[in-house]
């Protein structure tokens, strides 16, 4: 896998940390992973639909 460096707003990874506190995810990066593989899907359906 490859390391992708990115800047994130400090409120923006307050909420992807509560989101990680609240037990939905394991950790940012799977959080950040699962949220770039959501707008993809919603992309192609798009474009399809």
């Amino acid at each position: 896998m490859t390391i992708a460096s990115v800047e994130i707003p400090d409120k923006l990874l307050d909420k992807i940390d509560e989101e990680i506190e609240n037990g939905l995810y394991n950790s940012r990066s799977e959080l950040i992973r699962e949220g770039i593989r959501s707008l993809l899907r919603q992309e192609k359906e798009r474009k399809e639909g």
